[in-house]
């Protein structure tokens, strides 16, 4: 079995933020708990995807990338991340 490497570690890290943040990526991930609660989608949350969207692509920036697994995984999270039709405050760049 292949370890986990430290951009694992925080693509799974991020995954788990998103799903405490979004009960409906939650559920549609198979996490359970958040059937009952809505998303939050006020200004505020808004606000803290951006910067956890910032601080996650400056994490990853940062991280040694040890194999091909690391290389599709970094790619996929810096494309999800940095989508500029995704998230609007992206628009004007990280």
């Amino acid at each position: 079995m292949r370890p986990e490497s430290q951009i694992d570690k925080l693509a799974n890290e991020l995954v788990k933020t998103l799903a405490k943040n979004y009960p409906s990526f939650a559920t549609s991930i198979g996490f359970p708990g958040g059937e009952r609660e809505l998303d939050d989608h006020s200004p505020e949350a808004l606000e803290r995807d951006y910067q956890l969207a910032k601080q996650t692509v400056a994490k990853l920036k940062t991280l040694p990338v040890e194999d091909f697994i690391d290389e599709v995984t970094l790619d996929a999270m810096l494309q999800s991340l940095e989508c500029r039709d995704c998230h609007p405050r992206i628009r004007n760049g990280l």
